[in-house]
């Protein structure tokens, strides 16, 4: 008796090493992180441009204009007060040479990634190519700010609004309307 119930344990024991050891495989238009997390394949195509071409663009905030008739161009753009302080609904863009980030202004945690991508550079331009986008960040008069066009597929993604204008965050500070004031929401 102890020598069957020894061989049934050992057996159970056996077949289920053998059912963890099965690949599990995903579908990758399912591969989900969190609600709007989405990740496209994990190969990265982008060009052999070093990272210092994207230093300007590793962590973009987003702009509004906020005095049309002003030249002064830290006067003329400013922090979208609604949807920075009230809503929370736009996204920052975060890029390196592996990853192309979307991500929540109030959440870090809230973001959409891409790192299937290609993309060049020159001094006054950026454009990043995805199988279903094309970004295109051009400087604007030797300022700062980037305004950011979008072809391809639109982009409807939660509390990530895109703007139409960005900056670098580390020259956030220097614009008249940089944060959300006494806003205590």
């Amino acid at each position: 008796m102890k020598i069957v119930f020894k061989s049934l344990l050992f057996v159970f024991l056996l077949s289920s090493l053998i059912s963890c050891q099965k690949e599990k495989t995903v579908n990758p238009s399912l591969q989900q992180i969190n609600s709007d997390k989405k990740l496209e394949n994990k190969e990265v195509t982008s060009l052999d441009n070093n990272n210092g071409d994207l230093e300007d663009f590793s962590n973009l905030v987003p702009l509004e204009i906020v005095d049309s008739t002003s030249h002064k161009v830290y006067e003329k753009f400013g922090i979208d007060l609604a949807g920075n302080c009230y809503d929370c609904d736009l996204a920052k863009i975060k890029i390196n040479k592996n990853t192309f980030d979307l991500v929540n202004v109030c959440d870090n945690t809230d973001f959409y990634r891409i790192e299937k991508f290609t993309y060049t550079s020159s001094s006054n331009e950026l454009k990043v190519t995805t199988s279903a986008n094309k970004f295109v960040f051009t400087k604007m008069d030797n300022s700062p700010v980037y305004k950011l066009e979008i072809s391809g597929t639109k982009l409807s993604l939660k509390n990530k609004r895109i703007s139409k204008y960005y900056t670098n965050e580390k020259n956030l500070k220097k614009f008249k309307q940089h944060d959300c004031g006494d806003f205590q929401g």
